[in-house]
Protein backbone atom coordinates (compact mmCIF):
# COMPACT_ATOMS: atom_id res chain seq x y z
CA UNK A 1 0.00 0.00 0.00
CA UNK A 2 0.80 3.65 -0.83
CA UNK A 3 -0.67 6.74 0.84
CA UNK A 4 0.58 9.21 -1.34
CA UNK A 5 0.26 12.90 0.60
CA UNK A 6 0.10 16.37 -1.57
CA UNK A 7 0.11 19.79 -0.41
CA UNK A 8 2.85 22.67 -0.60
CA UNK A 9 5.64 23.76 1.09
CA UNK A 10 4.18 24.37 4.21
CA UNK A 11 1.02 22.98 3.91
CA UNK A 12 1.65 20.20 6.87
CA UNK A 13 2.17 17.03 4.80
CA UNK A 14 5.42 15.66 6.20
CA UNK A 15 3.50 16.90 9.87
CA UNK A 16 0.50 14.37 8.91
CA UNK A 17 2.65 11.94 7.14
CA UNK A 18 4.96 11.41 10.56
CA UNK A 19 1.60 11.28 12.69
CA UNK A 20 0.32 8.58 10.23
CA UNK A 21 3.71 6.74 10.44
CA UNK A 22 3.57 6.68 14.23
CA UNK A 23 0.22 4.72 14.21
CA UNK A 24 0.89 2.67 11.20
CA UNK A 25 3.82 1.37 12.56
CA UNK A 26 2.84 0.30 15.72
CA UNK A 27 0.19 -1.45 13.84
CA UNK A 28 2.19 -3.28 11.17
CA UNK A 29 6.08 -3.20 11.22
CA UNK A 30 6.04 -2.98 7.33
CA UNK A 31 5.65 0.66 6.81
CA UNK A 32 7.96 3.25 5.95
CA UNK A 33 7.84 6.96 5.46
CA UNK A 34 9.64 9.30 2.18
CA UNK A 35 9.93 12.66 1.63
CA UNK A 36 10.34 14.45 -1.71
CA UNK A 37 13.11 16.29 -0.09
CA UNK A 38 14.58 12.85 1.58
CA UNK A 39 14.67 11.15 -1.83
CA UNK A 40 15.94 14.03 -3.67
CA UNK A 41 19.08 14.41 -0.90
CA UNK A 42 19.45 10.35 -1.53
CA UNK A 43 18.88 10.00 -5.07
CA UNK A 44 18.73 13.12 -6.97
CA UNK A 45 21.99 15.07 -6.78
CA UNK A 46 21.79 15.34 -10.26
CA UNK A 47 18.70 17.09 -10.43
CA UNK A 48 17.67 20.63 -9.76
CA UNK A 49 14.33 21.89 -9.28
CA UNK A 50 13.04 22.86 -12.54
CA UNK A 51 9.73 21.38 -14.30
CA UNK A 52 11.46 18.62 -16.00
CA UNK A 53 13.77 18.05 -13.27
CA UNK A 54 10.82 18.44 -10.59
CA UNK A 55 8.81 15.63 -13.09
CA UNK A 56 11.92 13.16 -13.15
CA UNK A 57 12.23 13.38 -9.33
CA UNK A 58 8.50 12.23 -9.14
CA UNK A 59 8.87 9.29 -11.31
CA UNK A 60 11.95 8.38 -9.17
CA UNK A 61 9.97 8.68 -6.00
CA UNK A 62 6.90 6.50 -7.85
CA UNK A 63 9.24 4.34 -8.72
CA UNK A 64 10.96 3.49 -5.09
CA UNK A 65 7.66 3.12 -3.74
CA UNK A 66 6.65 0.97 -6.44
CA UNK A 67 9.98 -1.09 -5.43
CA UNK A 68 9.28 -1.44 -1.80
CA UNK A 69 5.27 -1.65 -2.22
CA UNK A 70 6.11 -5.03 -4.33
CA UNK A 71 8.02 -6.63 -1.31
CA UNK A 72 5.38 -6.07 0.85
CA UNK A 73 6.91 -2.95 2.44
CA UNK A 74 3.75 -0.06 2.89
CA UNK A 75 5.25 3.52 1.80
CA UNK A 76 3.83 7.17 3.24
CA UNK A 77 5.01 9.21 0.53
CA UNK A 78 4.94 13.51 1.30
CA UNK A 79 5.57 14.96 -1.75
CA UNK A 80 4.47 18.13 -3.58
CA UNK A 81 3.43 16.09 -6.41
CA UNK A 82 2.05 18.44 -9.14
CA UNK A 83 2.22 16.60 -12.27
CA UNK A 84 -1.17 14.26 -13.13
CA UNK A 85 0.45 11.98 -15.44
CA UNK A 86 2.35 11.21 -12.71
CA UNK A 87 -0.53 10.26 -10.05
CA UNK A 88 -2.47 8.44 -13.27
CA UNK A 89 0.82 6.53 -12.94
CA UNK A 90 0.64 5.57 -9.27
CA UNK A 91 -2.76 4.47 -9.61
CA UNK A 92 -1.56 2.27 -12.32
CA UNK A 93 1.35 0.49 -10.50
CA UNK A 94 0.67 -0.01 -6.63
CA UNK A 95 -0.95 -2.63 -5.29
CA UNK A 96 -3.13 -0.21 -3.24
CA UNK A 97 -2.35 3.47 -3.65
CA UNK A 98 -4.68 6.14 -1.84
CA UNK A 99 -4.12 10.13 -2.17
CA UNK A 100 -4.19 12.74 0.47
CA UNK A 101 -4.35 16.26 -0.39
CA UNK A 102 -3.53 18.96 1.96
CA UNK A 103 -5.13 22.22 0.63
CA UNK A 104 -4.17 25.21 1.99
CA UNK A 105 -4.40 29.00 0.75
CA UNK A 106 -1.31 30.47 -0.56
CA UNK A 107 -1.61 33.45 1.95
CA UNK A 108 -1.97 31.21 4.92
CA UNK A 109 1.24 29.65 3.49
CA UNK A 110 3.00 32.74 3.61
CA UNK A 111 1.74 33.71 7.31
CA UNK A 112 2.81 29.93 8.36
CA UNK A 113 6.45 30.62 6.85
CA UNK A 114 8.42 30.48 9.11
CA UNK A 115 11.68 29.93 7.13
CA UNK A 116 11.13 32.75 4.93
CA UNK A 117 11.00 30.30 1.46
CA UNK A 118 7.87 32.14 0.47
CA UNK A 119 9.27 35.71 1.10
CA UNK A 120 12.58 34.83 -0.47
CA UNK A 121 11.01 33.34 -3.36
CA UNK A 122 8.69 36.35 -4.09
CA UNK A 123 11.62 38.34 -4.19
CA UNK A 124 13.37 36.26 -6.60
CA UNK A 125 16.38 35.20 -4.44
CA UNK A 126 14.86 31.38 -4.67
CA UNK A 127 14.54 30.33 -8.51
CA UNK A 128 11.72 27.76 -9.23
CA UNK A 129 9.78 27.79 -6.33
CA UNK A 130 6.72 26.23 -6.43
CA UNK A 131 3.79 28.25 -5.30
CA UNK A 132 5.54 31.42 -6.80
CA UNK A 133 7.40 31.08 -10.37
CA UNK A 134 6.31 27.31 -11.07
CA UNK A 135 2.45 26.94 -10.65
CA UNK A 136 1.19 24.76 -8.23
CA UNK A 137 -1.31 22.48 -9.74
CA UNK A 138 -4.08 20.63 -7.39
CA UNK A 139 -4.42 17.13 -7.56
CA UNK A 140 -7.00 16.26 -10.18
CA UNK A 141 -8.69 12.94 -7.94
CA UNK A 142 -7.48 12.91 -4.12
CA UNK A 143 -8.97 10.15 -2.23
CA UNK A 144 -9.19 12.72 0.78
CA UNK A 145 -9.14 16.26 0.88
CA UNK A 146 -8.45 18.23 4.07
CA UNK A 147 -8.70 21.73 4.93
CA UNK A 148 -5.86 23.02 6.42
CA UNK A 149 -6.51 26.62 6.68
CA UNK A 150 -7.21 26.60 10.57
CA UNK A 151 -4.61 27.42 13.29
CA UNK A 152 -3.62 24.57 15.63
CA UNK A 153 -4.66 21.82 13.52
CA UNK A 154 -4.77 18.38 15.25
CA UNK A 155 -2.72 16.38 13.52
CA UNK A 156 -2.28 13.47 15.70
CA UNK A 157 -6.29 12.91 15.72
CA UNK A 158 -6.61 13.98 11.78
CA UNK A 159 -4.11 11.03 11.33
CA UNK A 160 -6.17 8.84 13.38
CA UNK A 161 -9.70 9.40 11.52
CA UNK A 162 -8.06 9.56 7.98
CA UNK A 163 -6.45 5.74 8.72
CA UNK A 164 -9.88 5.08 9.74
CA UNK A 165 -11.61 6.69 6.30
CA UNK A 166 -8.82 4.81 4.29
CA UNK A 167 -10.22 1.87 5.75
CA UNK A 168 -6.65 0.55 7.06
CA UNK A 169 -7.39 -2.74 9.05
CA UNK A 170 -6.26 -2.84 12.66
CA UNK A 171 -4.21 -5.67 13.32
CA UNK A 172 -2.54 -3.72 16.59
CA UNK A 173 -1.08 -5.74 18.45
CA UNK A 174 -1.21 -5.15 22.84
CA UNK A 175 2.43 -5.82 23.40
CA UNK A 176 2.27 -5.22 27.23
CA UNK A 177 0.53 -8.90 27.16
CA UNK A 178 2.06 -10.03 23.81
CA UNK A 179 4.73 -11.75 26.04
CA UNK A 180 5.01 -13.58 29.55
CA UNK A 181 5.74 -10.62 31.81
CA UNK A 182 6.55 -12.80 35.02
CA UNK A 183 9.62 -13.83 32.81
CA UNK A 184 9.92 -10.51 31.05
CA UNK A 185 8.64 -8.08 32.84
CA UNK A 186 7.55 -4.86 32.05
CA UNK A 187 8.78 -1.59 32.57
CA UNK A 188 6.17 0.75 31.07
CA UNK A 189 8.69 3.94 31.29
CA UNK A 190 8.01 4.95 27.25
CA UNK A 191 5.20 3.72 25.19
CA UNK A 192 4.68 4.11 21.27
CA UNK A 193 1.01 3.37 21.95
CA UNK A 194 -1.36 5.95 21.43
CA UNK A 195 -4.89 6.83 20.80
CA UNK A 196 -7.86 4.84 19.39
CA UNK A 197 -5.93 1.64 18.29
CA UNK A 198 -4.08 0.94 21.52
CA UNK A 199 -7.76 0.90 23.10
CA UNK A 200 -9.33 -1.24 21.08
CA UNK A 201 -6.31 -3.53 21.06
CA UNK A 202 -6.45 -3.79 24.94
CA UNK A 203 -10.07 -4.56 25.04
CA UNK A 204 -9.28 -7.34 22.45
CA UNK A 205 -6.52 -8.73 24.93
CA UNK A 206 -8.77 -8.41 27.58
CA UNK A 207 -11.98 -9.87 26.22
CA UNK A 208 -10.43 -12.91 24.52
CA UNK A 209 -9.03 -13.72 27.90
CA UNK A 210 -12.07 -13.20 29.83
CA UNK A 211 -13.52 -15.93 27.56
CA UNK A 212 -10.51 -18.33 27.68
CA UNK A 213 -11.31 -17.97 31.43
CA UNK A 214 -15.30 -18.22 31.04
CA UNK A 215 -15.92 -21.77 29.93
CA UNK A 216 -13.52 -23.14 32.91
CA UNK A 217 -15.43 -20.62 35.68
CA UNK A 218 -18.78 -21.88 34.70
CA UNK A 219 -17.81 -25.38 35.08
CA UNK A 220 -16.05 -24.96 38.39
CA UNK A 221 -18.89 -23.13 39.73
CA UNK A 222 -21.57 -25.71 38.59
CA UNK A 223 -19.40 -28.87 39.41
CA UNK A 224 -17.18 -28.32 42.05
CA UNK A 225 -18.74 -24.97 44.13
CA UNK A 226 -21.95 -27.34 43.65
CA UNK A 227 -24.09 -24.17 43.07
CA UNK A 228 -25.89 -24.56 39.57
CA UNK A 229 -26.42 -21.05 38.04
CA UNK A 230 -27.35 -20.33 34.20
CA UNK A 231 -24.07 -19.06 32.29
CA UNK A 232 -25.52 -15.55 32.28
CA UNK A 233 -25.77 -15.65 35.63
CA UNK A 234 -22.03 -16.49 36.57
CA UNK A 235 -20.63 -13.59 36.56
CA UNK A 236 -23.24 -11.98 38.67
CA UNK A 237 -22.43 -14.43 41.20
CA UNK A 238 -19.14 -14.51 41.53
CA UNK A 239 -18.72 -10.59 40.98
CA UNK A 240 -21.40 -9.88 43.61
CA UNK A 241 -19.92 -10.67 46.21
CA UNK A 242 -15.97 -12.22 46.55
CA UNK A 243 -17.27 -13.92 50.11
CA UNK A 244 -18.87 -16.54 47.76
CA UNK A 245 -15.45 -18.01 46.52
CA UNK A 246 -13.53 -17.28 49.65
CA UNK A 247 -14.15 -20.66 51.50
CA UNK A 248 -12.78 -22.90 48.23
CA UNK A 249 -9.74 -20.61 48.25
CA UNK A 250 -9.22 -21.30 51.58
CA UNK A 251 -9.62 -24.87 50.99
CA UNK A 252 -7.23 -25.02 48.24
CA UNK A 253 -4.41 -23.59 49.84
CA UNK A 254 -5.22 -24.58 52.88
CA UNK A 255 -5.30 -21.83 54.79
CA UNK A 256 -4.77 -21.09 58.47
CA UNK A 257 -3.79 -17.78 60.77
CA UNK A 258 -1.03 -19.73 62.05
CA UNK A 259 0.05 -19.95 58.49
CA UNK A 260 0.62 -15.99 57.94
CA UNK A 261 3.78 -15.24 60.07
CA UNK A 262 6.38 -18.39 60.25
CA UNK A 263 10.35 -18.54 60.49
CA UNK A 264 10.50 -15.36 63.65
CA UNK A 265 7.85 -13.55 62.01
CA UNK A 266 7.81 -13.88 58.01
CA UNK A 267 4.85 -13.03 56.06
CA UNK A 268 3.71 -15.70 54.12
CA UNK A 269 2.37 -14.01 51.22
CA UNK A 270 -0.37 -16.17 49.87
CA UNK A 271 -1.95 -16.53 53.20
CA UNK A 272 -1.45 -12.84 54.48
CA UNK A 273 -3.34 -11.19 51.37
CA UNK A 274 -6.11 -14.23 51.41
CA UNK A 275 -6.47 -12.99 55.20
CA UNK A 276 -6.88 -9.55 53.92
CA UNK A 277 -9.15 -10.18 51.47
CA UNK A 278 -11.42 -11.98 53.82
CA UNK A 279 -11.32 -9.16 56.18
CA UNK A 280 -12.35 -6.88 53.12
CA UNK A 281 -15.27 -8.89 52.26
CA UNK A 282 -16.24 -8.60 55.49
CA UNK A 283 -16.61 -4.94 55.66
CA UNK A 284 -13.26 -4.24 57.62
CA UNK A 285 -9.82 -2.80 56.65
CA UNK A 286 -7.48 -2.08 59.51
CA UNK A 287 -4.92 1.04 59.22
CA UNK A 288 -2.08 -1.46 59.40
CA UNK A 289 -3.49 -3.28 56.63
CA UNK A 290 -4.02 -0.34 54.26
CA UNK A 291 -0.36 0.59 54.71
CA UNK A 292 0.85 -2.32 54.21
CA UNK A 293 -1.19 -2.82 50.83
CA UNK A 294 0.94 0.17 49.75
CA UNK A 295 4.17 -1.37 50.59
CA UNK A 296 3.28 -4.49 48.37
CA UNK A 297 2.62 -1.86 45.64
CA UNK A 298 5.19 0.35 45.90
CA UNK A 299 7.30 -2.53 45.43
CA UNK A 300 5.64 -4.36 42.74
CA UNK A 301 5.58 -0.67 40.90
CA UNK A 302 9.57 -1.54 41.05
CA UNK A 303 10.22 -4.94 40.85
CA UNK A 304 6.64 -5.93 38.78
CA UNK A 305 6.93 -9.35 40.74
CA UNK A 306 5.48 -10.21 44.09
CA UNK A 307 7.46 -12.91 46.00
CA UNK A 308 6.42 -15.71 47.80
CA UNK A 309 7.65 -14.57 51.47
CA UNK A 310 8.49 -10.91 52.57
CA UNK A 311 10.00 -9.95 55.92
CA UNK A 312 8.11 -6.77 57.87
CA UNK A 313 9.39 -4.13 56.34
CA UNK A 314 7.99 -5.89 52.84
CA UNK A 315 11.59 -6.82 51.57
CA UNK A 316 11.65 -9.84 50.01
CA UNK A 317 13.15 -12.50 51.92
CA UNK A 318 12.35 -15.35 48.92
CA UNK A 319 13.69 -15.39 45.45
CA UNK A 320 9.78 -17.33 44.37
CA UNK A 321 7.86 -15.02 42.55
CA UNK A 322 5.82 -17.16 39.96
CA UNK A 323 3.05 -18.32 42.25
CA UNK A 324 0.08 -16.90 40.01
CA UNK A 325 -2.11 -17.01 43.82
CA UNK A 326 -0.23 -14.06 44.97
CA UNK A 327 -0.74 -11.66 42.10
CA UNK A 328 -4.54 -12.45 41.85
CA UNK A 329 -5.26 -12.13 45.31
CA UNK A 330 -3.74 -8.66 45.46
CA UNK A 331 -5.31 -7.81 41.73
CA UNK A 332 -8.59 -8.93 43.98
CA UNK A 333 -7.65 -6.31 47.07
CA UNK A 334 -7.01 -3.50 45.06
CA UNK A 335 -10.13 -3.71 42.84
CA UNK A 336 -12.11 -4.08 46.66
CA UNK A 337 -10.17 -0.54 47.84
CA UNK A 338 -10.61 1.10 44.56
CA UNK A 339 -14.65 0.02 44.73
CA UNK A 340 -14.37 2.39 48.05
CA UNK A 341 -12.07 5.13 47.28
CA UNK A 342 -13.79 8.38 47.11
CA UNK A 343 -10.39 10.03 45.67
CA UNK A 344 -9.98 10.12 41.94
CA UNK A 345 -6.60 10.57 41.48
CA UNK A 346 -6.36 7.68 44.17
CA UNK A 347 -8.62 5.72 42.00
CA UNK A 348 -6.33 6.23 38.87
CA UNK A 349 -3.15 4.96 40.98
CA UNK A 350 -4.72 1.99 42.25
CA UNK A 351 -6.24 1.77 38.70
CA UNK A 352 -3.01 1.72 37.02
CA UNK A 353 -1.17 -0.97 38.99
CA UNK A 354 -4.35 -3.17 38.33
CA UNK A 355 -3.42 -2.74 34.59
CA UNK A 356 -0.36 -3.74 34.97
CA UNK A 357 -1.25 -6.52 37.05
CA UNK A 358 -3.68 -7.97 34.75
CA UNK A 359 -1.09 -7.44 31.64
CA UNK A 360 0.97 -9.84 33.97
CA UNK A 361 -1.95 -12.22 34.55
CA UNK A 362 -3.62 -12.18 30.66
CA UNK A 363 0.51 -12.64 28.95
CA UNK A 364 0.72 -15.76 31.81
CA UNK A 365 -3.20 -17.36 31.26
CA UNK A 366 -1.03 -20.78 30.79
CA UNK A 367 0.16 -20.68 34.28
CA UNK A 368 -3.68 -19.92 35.43
CA UNK A 369 -4.69 -23.19 36.42
CA UNK A 370 -6.07 -24.00 40.10
CA UNK A 371 -9.85 -23.46 40.60
CA UNK A 372 -8.76 -20.45 42.69
CA UNK A 373 -6.92 -18.90 40.22
CA UNK A 374 -9.29 -19.38 37.18
CA UNK A 375 -12.13 -17.67 39.15
CA UNK A 376 -9.58 -14.98 40.59
CA UNK A 377 -8.27 -14.08 37.57
CA UNK A 378 -11.95 -13.97 36.11
CA UNK A 379 -13.50 -11.30 38.45
CA UNK A 380 -10.39 -9.48 38.12
CA UNK A 381 -10.29 -8.75 34.50
CA UNK A 382 -14.45 -8.25 34.67
CA UNK A 383 -13.97 -6.05 37.22
CA UNK A 384 -10.59 -4.14 35.73
CA UNK A 385 -13.28 -3.94 32.33
CA UNK A 386 -16.16 -2.56 34.47
CA UNK A 387 -14.02 0.13 36.09
CA UNK A 388 -12.05 0.82 32.70
CA UNK A 389 -15.28 1.63 31.20
CA UNK A 390 -17.09 3.94 34.19
CA UNK A 391 -13.42 5.89 34.24
CA UNK A 392 -13.78 6.49 30.64
CA UNK A 393 -17.24 7.47 31.01
CA UNK A 394 -16.48 10.08 34.08
CA UNK A 395 -13.72 11.72 31.17
CA UNK A 396 -16.13 12.08 28.85
CA UNK A 397 -18.31 14.05 31.35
Amino acid sequence: MVIWIIGMSGSGKTTLGNEMYKILKSMNKDWVILDGDMVRASLGEDLGHSIEDRRKNAYRISNLCKLLDAQGINVIACVLSIFHDNQKYNREIFSCYKEIFLDVKFEKLIERDNKGLYQNALNGNIKNFVGVDIEFIKPYAPDIVIDNNEDNLDFSDLAFKIINELGIENDYLYEYASKDRLKYPEKYQYTKFIGTPFLESYMTSRDKSIKILEKAVVRIVNNDLDIKTKENDISDFLLSDIRNVIPHIEKEIEFSPEKIYRNGGEITTKHYLLNILKTMSNGNLTEDMVYNIQKLLNRFEVTKRIYAEYNKNFKRSSLIYDEMINYLLFLNILLLLLSRESSKSRKYILFNTILKLNDLVTSSLSRVFSKSEIILAYCGLVKEKEIFESLWEEQLC
